[in-house]
């Protein structure tokens, strides 16, 4: 999945992510090891080996960051009735009277509030375009269920 379709809040909090991963927390890792190593024999240092494993996942996620700002679209964030990117959508499974709210957009999107549905999930995907009172059928990974949506709202 090369393409990720972020709204405007989101590519700039990974920019800044980005930034601060290859500026101050990247020097501050490099003197974290530098301290570890003035502790003595490496072999058995646990120290040093922590902050080596903690720069390697940073400069993981880096990759990862370069990856998906590179290949990103900046989306418009919903605003009607329909759900998008950035709508929180209400829906029950098979006329079940319990609903679930999910916030619609890509995984590197952040919520506090709402569970996050992507838009290259196979839920997702059926439910895009939808608005309240429609009936979807979506293929689940044991068997189809009918998704009402209830309720389609911009993220305010």
């Amino acid at each position: 999945m090369d393409n990720q379709e972020l709204t405007q809040e989101a590519f700039d909090r990974l920019n800044e992510e980005l930034e601060w991963r290859t500026g101050k927390y990247r020097l501050d890792l490099a003197g974290m090891i530098e301290k570890a190593r003035e502790h003595g024999d490496l072999k058995e240092n646990g120290e040093y080996h922590a902050a080596k494993d903690t720069q390697g996942l940073s400069e993981a996620r880096v990759r990862e960051l370069e990856h998906i700002l590179k290949n990103a679209s900046i989306v418009e964030v919903g605003k009607g009735d329909v759900v998008a990117i950035g709508t929180i959508v209400e829906i029950s499974m098979d006329d079940e009277t319990e609903t679930t709210r999910y916030y619609v957009g890509s995984i590197e999107e952040q919520h506090d509030d709402y569970d996050m549905l992507t838009t290259a999930s196979p839920l997702g995907q059926v439910l895009i375009g939808g608005k309240p009172g429609d009936k979807v059928k979506y293929e689940g990974p044991r068997a189809t269920f009918v998704v009402t949506i209830h309720s389609v709202k911009p993220n305010s």
